[in-house]
């Protein structure tokens, strides 16, 4: 199963979880396209960090050991942050996939075009 995995949780509720209207979670679920039973059994979702902030060194140390233990699986990582912590970790990024962070700031996804790419992506890494 594909990992999804994103910065830290502000919310406290819970990983890139799409029911809070304005999450993260929730702006990538609208934008895949799938329904809520299909978003949520397609992929395992993750942040990099465990608590409600994001600390640039707790990231480094935490990338080396998300990395060290995704044996194999396709990960998507959301986001520049999280893209330099798992650069900086000198570990295996073959199957890892950056995407933009949908934190609602990046303008990444304000185009119909950049939202298709992000279906199409999400759409060839779900578990059928």
């Amino acid at each position: 199963m594909t990992i999804i995995l994103g910065m830290c949780d502000p919310s406290g509720k819970g990983a890139l979880l799409p029911y809070d209207a304005g999450s993260a979670g929730h702006r990538l679920w609208k934008m895949s396209g799938m329904d809520l039973k299909t978003w949520l059994a397609s992929f395992e979702r993750v942040n990099l960090l465990p608590g409600k902030r994001w600390d640039e060194r707790e990231a480094l140390r935490c990338a080396k050991k998300f990395l060290a233990r995704r044996k194999g699986k396709p990960v998507i990582a959301l986001g520049l942050q999280v893209r330099k912590a798992l650069e900086a970790s000198g570990g295996d990024l073959r199957g890892v996939v950056f995407l933009p962070h949908p934190s609602g700031r990046s303008l990444a996804y304000n185009s119909p075009q950049a939202r298709q790419g992000l279906r199409a992506i999400l759409e060839a890494y779900k578990t059928a």
